[in-house]
């Protein structure tokens, strides 16, 4: 089985993306793994763990419901990456659905059989790392399905990187990228980045981390004990998207995820690296995918490629900014700026090696 990573920072059309490569005869693309995985230290950064686990302790992990984002789909917060069909499916948001059950939804029309599988094999797996066993998810996914070729995607997963390389060195990396103003807009509009912005506001109210963004003073004013009361379940959808986050902090997650991405996807060696901008691949589906594909050493198929061309709305591209005050966008693409260099920069050093790239088989 071949392996790749889709990384970006989240809001960068990477579900869309997933969506396409699944209807791909001979790709698996698997959806949040990570975010299945992951967890926030004690300074409030996200990682993966790499410790050793037992088959149960896995299964563990990727069997426990994720009761906030049951609550905040019973509030009436949708999320577009959920795919779990819900009232035909045998788990629902009140008694709580297994993680694992919704990335297996986003690959399959009947999420609950492959759910039996797993439940059945992975218990039994040895003690071993994390992210062997993770490889061997991958790899038993793909073998059941009949496909060549993982593609793991989670959303923000750009942080990942330098933990996924270490563990997946041969390994092949998309670097998905998006307007940062466009991305940033997204996010604020995204419950679930609209959480994380809240849970990491009312970290660091008061002190001077975020000393640097031009709306600091907006975020100086936040009040722990009113976030508090909106990031615990019951959620009330109306308070929790109507709370005032500035885009501008939104901005600067993005930039802040792109920089050090960027100087770290630098290094991996080519040809194991390209880099996709979300707007080349709504104006030019076909080539885009196509430039894909060979990346990935499937073939470009003619009815892949006009079915997945069709799928594509090529009118996303810079939707969101056009629905900023005029001071509001030039604020925050200031502060997106820095990351917009940095990913000018890695393009400009795939293009110098673009003549001698041959994609691996």
């Amino acid at each position: 089985m071949s392996l790749a990573f889709v990384v970006g920072t989240g809001r960068c059309g990477s579900t869309m993306l997933s969506r396409v490569l699944n209807t791909h005869p001979d790709v698996l693309s698997v959806s949040e793994c990570w975010n299945i995985l992951r967890y926030t230290d004690d300074q409030g950064k996200d990682q993966l763990p790499t410790r050793p686990m037992s088959g149960e302790e896995f299964w563990r992990e990727l069997d426990r419901p994720d009761t906030r984002l049951d609550a905040m789909l019973r509030s009436g917060m949708k999320s577009d990456e959920d795919f779990y069909p819900y009232g035909r499916g045998r788990f629902d948001l009140v008694s709580g659905t297994p993680r694992i059950a919704r990335l297996l939804a986003a690959t399959s029309d009947d999420p609950d059989a492959l759910y039996d599988r797993f439940a059945d094999q992975v218990p039994t797996w040895p003690t071993r790392p994390v992210m062997a066993h993770a490889r061997a998810f991958f790899t038993e996914f793909a073998a059941g399905l009949g496909r060549s070729v993982t593609v793991e995607r989670t959303g923000g997963g750009l942080v990942f990187l330098p933990v996924l390389r270490a563990h997946f060195p041969e390994a092949r990396y998309v670097f998905l990228y998006r307007d940062g103003v466009d991305s940033a807009v997204s996010m604020s509009r995204h419950p679930a980045f609209r959480f994380a912005a809240l849970r990491e506001l009312a970290r660091v109210a008061g002190t001077q981390e975020l000393a640097g963004l031009p709306s600091s003073a907006d975020v100086a004013a936040v009040r722990p004990e009113d976030i508090e009361s909106l990031i615990n379940p019951p959620f009330d959808r109306e308070r929790f998207m109507a709370y005032p986050i500035p885009p501008a902090y939104f901005g600067w997650s993005w930039a802040s995820q792109i920089r050090p991405g960027a100087a770290e996807m630098a290094t991996v060696p080519h040809p194991l690296w390209t880099t996709m901008r979300y707007e080349n691949l709504l104006r030019e589906p076909r080539a885009e995918l196509a430039r894909l594909a060979g990346f990935l050493a499937v073939p470009a198929r003619e009815q892949w490629l006009e079915r997945s061309a069709a799928f594509i709305d090529g009118g996303r591209t810079r939707s969101a900014r056009s629905r900023l005050h005029p001071a509001a966008f030039t604020e925050l693409r200031g502060v997106c700026a820095s990351g917009a260099q940095a990913f000018e920069a890695l393009e400009a050093l795939e293009a110098e090696h673009a003549a001698a790239v041959k994609f691996p088989q």
